[in-house]
């Protein structure tokens, strides 16, 4: 049938994307101007705040703070990622993020 469209190629790499957020504990995605922007659960008393996951995840971005921070508000938490050049480039982010927790766990 010939090759992929690249069109196609984008849509599988932002459904891979979101796969590595949600396994991460995100419940919302932005990407804009070059920054990720990952919504933590908005419900404060979530079993995701005191899971490994969510610990591990701190962990990391303690250790690697580069282009990172976490963010709180309008009660709302988040991990923003800047100098975002590429869906690529944030899935490397990510998943170096995922195979930490999965390292750490």
């Amino acid at each position: 049938f010939g090759e992929i469209p690249s069109e196609a190629e984008n849509l599988f790499d932002i459904i891979k994307l979101k796969w590595v957020a949600i396994k991460l504990g995100f419940q919302k995605i932005i990407i804009k101007n070059n920054v990720f922007i990952g919504f933590f659960p908005l419900n404060q008393q979530s079993s995701f705040y005191s899971s490994s996951i969510f610990a591990i995840i701190i962990q990391y971005i303690q250790q690697n703070p580069k282009n990172m921070i976490i963010k709180e508000q309008k009660g709302k938490l988040t991990l923003r990622i800047s100098s975002i050049n590429s869906i690529n480039s944030l899935m490397i982010i990510l998943n170096k993020i995922s195979e930490f927790v999965g390292d750490h766990q």
